[in-house]
């Protein structure tokens, strides 16, 4: 996936809460995926959730919350997948 490598590495190996380069890049893929939650496709969707999984941006959690809630008509394993994504315990 596109964002496994990008999230991954500003989620893990940079610093955003020190760098301010890092925190402007970070919340840039934060606010990208969570634009792709908010488009008409499951398949854009998880991998938004994916990606927001391993960025690990403090708001994470807050978008996915506010994700489920706007579909509560998702499946329930797509659902425990958005939570373990929010969690960062995805697999």
């Amino acid at each position: 996936m596109f964002w496994d490598g990008i999230a991954y590495d500003y989620g893990l190996t940079r610093d955003p809460e020190t760098d301010a380069e890092d925190r402007r890049v970070q919340d840039a893929i934060f606010e990208a995926l969570v634009q792709i939650l908010g488009l008409d496709s499951l398949t854009c969707q998880r991998a938004a959730l994916h990606g927001l999984g391993h960025l690990r941006h403090h708001e994470t959690a807050k978008a996915i919350k506010k994700f489920l809630a706007r579909n509560p008509d998702l499946s329930g394993k797509d659902r425990a997948y958005a939570h373990a994504c929010a969690s960062g315990t995805m697999q």
